[in-house]
């Protein structure tokens, strides 16, 4: 049997990503292959769970969850951006921090990245979702956009 960490959940859609513990690809998690269908994954659990290969890539079955992981408190990547000044080339509106962003870690970026995957294009396979997300975090790591 395997172990690992959820490091991606969407309930609503019911499937996310499991980071093995040993490394390697990324396991594809559906809510119906957890032993107890009472229990609802969040993010940083930890589960040990069985892999077969799917044709879109390596899927858990059987999965128990040994380690709940406690509430998520990070904001997410993708928020609301609040509105601007009506005339913000104005000479009385100086924002100093306006062409800042926050950096956040190459976990968290990967996990956005997977969720808007899930969403945009669900027919994508574990494999793909695992190169776009790798590529796009190295490109993101390169630019000092992400900490570590």
């Amino acid at each position: 049997m395997a172990s690992g960490r959820v490091i991606q959940f969407n309930p609503s859609k019911g499937y996310g990503f499991i980071e093995q513990d040993g490394g390697g690809e990324d396991v594809f998690i559906h809510s119906g292959e957890f032993i107890d269908r009472t229990v609802t994954p969040r993010v940083g659990a930890r589960v040990e769970f069985n892999i077969i290969e799917s044709q879109r890539g390596l899927k858990a079955c059987d999965v128990t969850i040994r380690d709940p992981a406690p509430a998520a408190t990070t904001r997410p990547l993708l928020a609301a951006v609040p509105a601007r000044p009506e005339y913000p080339h104005a000479p009385e509106y100086r924002d100093e921090d306006d062409n800042l962003s926050d950096v956040i870690s190459s976990r968290d970026y990967a996990q956005e990245i997977t969720d808007v995957l899930i969403d945009l294009a669900p027919d994508l396979t574990a494999s793909q979702i695992v190169e776009i997300r790798t590529r796009l975090t190295g490109a993101a790591n390169q630019r000092g956009w992400l900490e570590d």
